[in-house]
């Protein structure tokens, strides 16, 4: 497991994976400063008059809980629009890794693993269809995440983790293996060790609750993946 981790570093500050992390993510800062600049303030007004609305009305019931109220309801609205920010930076860098993960495996195959036949079994479009529906299953669960929150909102959050980990892992490994291996190979991969599976997908998805690093993490995730496929099918 040290080689994957050694390895993966070692290509990330290679020029060739540090132009692919640059230029997305300077895009993708670039996106977001605007978006913040124009809907930031109005976004932050909203939250605190809703805020403010919804502690009055409960404060005309319980006057002595409305201090414990606007704080909660505080940390709730902030959560949502943290947990939504977060599912945006995921969704977009996921979408990403369907075109960067079939350059980042070829890259890797040359470097160190030409003695291993490099297959695969789905072209652009098929991962593309692949990664709609998979995106399309997460959106659900996180909306319905979002609205247990105002009642449950401890664990909403573990569902969030368990629900982004779950699109994370499916997403990143399909893309992975699918560069590298047939249907078939890939099926006893994913079904075979799983726990090793799970804990390389931990340490990579643990790379995306990183504020603003997360920007750049992406090729490094993949590379941890390619490298620990390719050991596996060694």
């Amino acid at each position: 497991m040290s080689d994957i981790f050694t390895r993966s570093l070692r290509d990330f500050f290679s020029p060739q994976i540090l132009l692919l992390t640059l230029l997305p993510c300077l895009l993708g800062m670039l996106v977001w400063f605007v978006l913040f600049v124009t809907f930031g303030v109005a976004i932050k007004e909203w939250a605190l008059s809703f805020v403010q609305e919804w502690s009055a009305e409960d404060s005309m019931v319980l006057s002595f809980l409305a201090p414990l109220i606007t704080i909660l309801a505080k940390v709730i609205i902030y959560t949502i629009f943290g947990a939504t920010f977060f599912a945006i930076i995921l969704l977009l860098n996921l979408l990403v890794a369907v075109f960067y993960a079939p350059i980042i495996v070829s890259f890797v195959h040359k470097r160190y693993y030409k003695d291993i036949p490099k297959g695969g079994f789905d072209n652009l479009a098929q991962s593309l269809w692949c990664f709609i529906k998979i995106a399309f299953l997460f959106l659900i669960g996180f909306i319905l995440c979002l609205g247990l929150s105002w009642a449950l909102p401890v664990i909403s959050q573990v569902l969030l983790i368990l629900l982004t980990y779950w699109f994370f892992k499916t997403t990143l490994f399909y893309d992975v293996g699918s560069s590298m291996m047939d249907r078939a190979h890939f099926l006893a991969l994913t079904e075979s060790a799983r726990g090793k599976n799970h804990a390389i997908s931990i340490c990579a998805y643990l790379l995306s609750l990183i504020p603003f690093v997360n920007f750049f993490m992406l090729p490094l995730q993949i590379l941890l993946l390619t490298h620990y496929c390719f050991y596996r099918i060694k």
